[in-house]
């Protein structure tokens, strides 16, 4: 029997907060919608993945997490937990970035091959980017990723569909079970949030 990759990814950069566990091709994933609760929710959503997979934390290859953008706290979390879990494991970690789960998402359940995926940035602002599909049925993006007023974006011509929706982590999981076949990843020290706007508050 060959070697099986097991991923375990999480997700808590937006109200939505979710964990997703790969072991081989089987999916194993947890997502609620839960303000302000992610603390208390995220290392027991982990803990029941990892029981119904019949597997334990040290049997993990490696782990992922949505890197930003989106809420500035809900960021902090999901990267010391991934920060905390890798270290502990001495396993690598995927960082991926949020609004390229969110376009995922949406080719899983639509089949959207171009996408304009968007988050709330507040302050009457969205973060945004542009993604497309390759080859392999992973979203890629074509732009870097911003942050601005919803009127001042320009989509290029094209079958685009704009979308606002939650990131999950089975597309988070997804996309880094490609880039940890391809070598991308990073150690502990090296996870790190992505927030394109440090700025909270406008004075």
């Amino acid at each position: 029997m060959g070697w099986i990759l097991k991923l375990l990814a999480i997700d808590t950069a937006t109200d939505g907060c979710g964990v997703a566990l790969l072991v081989g091709d089987a999916l194993f994933h947890r997502f609620q919608v839960a303000p302000k609760q992610h603390t208390q929710l995220i290392l027991t959503m982990i803990d029941e993945l990892l029981q119904e997979a019949g597997i334990t934390l040290q049997d993990l290859d490696v782990f992922a997490f949505g890197r930003g953008p989106g809420s500035f706290t809900g960021i902090r979390i999901a990267t010391s937990v991934i920060q905390g879990l890798s270290f502990g494991c001495d396993k690598p970690v995927v960082p991926v970035s949020t609004l390229r789960a969110l376009a995922q998402g949406v080719y899983r359940e639509q089949g959207q091959t171009h996408v304009f995926a968007s988050l709330d940035a507040r302050m009457q602002e969205i973060y945004w980017g542009l993604f497309v599909v390759d080859s392999e049925g992973i979203m890629q993006s074509i732009t870097e990723e911003r942050v601005g007023p919803k009127a001042d974006v320009q989509l290029p011509e094209g079958n685009w569909i704009a979308t606002s929706r939650y990131p999950e982590a089975r597309d988070i999981a997804t996309i880094a079970r490609a880039e940890f076949v391809l070598g991308h990843f990073v150690f502990a020290k090296d996870a790190l949030p992505i927030y394109i706007r440090d700025t909270v508050v406008r004075k």
